[in-house]
């Protein structure tokens, strides 16, 4: 079997932003097979429309996958893992959010993520969960993704001035060497 990777991007991401490419070529020369799929956003964005974009992806998704996603990444994946009921190695979350954040404009947009019906006891039981975030995160609060960490039972590290951990003028997360470690420590 073969380990593979499969990253997801968030509302209004796409697959060449942030550190999403950077990752997969760090995952690849340590021989992971990698796929950055492009999900449907804001429009049709939904955990069954985003379902549907991983199941046309060329890589099994079984005991040696790593799933890893940022901001609403994140909740396709919990609903990906419900959905399949696929157990994977690990699920590595960057700047979750459960529920609504505040922010006019992006709930609207993750809507039909926050009204998803999450079984949190079977998602929790699919995969190792790592949950990253930012100490200052200016769209996720704190408390947000400290409940999503708490229900999926995962391992919470805070990166210190990492704010959406995503790629924006004032903080240019192009690169995410503590999440690729993580990753290099699974095997």
């Amino acid at each position: 079997m073969s380990k593979s990777a499969i990253i997801f991007h968030g509302t209004l991401g796409s697959p060449d932003g942030n550190w999403f490419p950077w990752l997969g070529e760090q995952l690849e020369s340590i021989g992971y097979e990698v796929y950055i799929p492009k999900f449907p956003t804001p429009e049709n964005q939904t955990i069954t429309n985003w379902v549907q974009v991983v199941s046309t992806v060329p890589i099994a998704i079984d005991d040696q996958t790593v799933l890893v996603g940022h901001s609403s990444g994140c909740l396709a994946i919990c609903g990906l893992l419900q959905e399949t009921r696929a157990k994977v190695k690990a699920a590595m979350l960057a700047a979750p959010f459960l529920g609504p954040i505040g922010n006019t404009e992006y709930d609207s947009y993750n809507h039909a993520f926050n009204e998803y019906e999450y079984d949190w006891k079977l998602i929790s039981s699919l995969a190792s969960f790592y949950v990253f975030r930012g100490s200052d995160d200016p769209y996720v609060p704190a408390e947000n993704g400290e409940k999503l960490a708490m229900l999926l039972k995962a391992e919470e590290i805070i990166i210190p001035g990492g704010k959406h951990l995503n790629n924006e003028p004032d903080i240019q997360y192009t690169k995410f060497p503590l999440l690729y470690e993580k990753i290099e420590t699974l095997d």
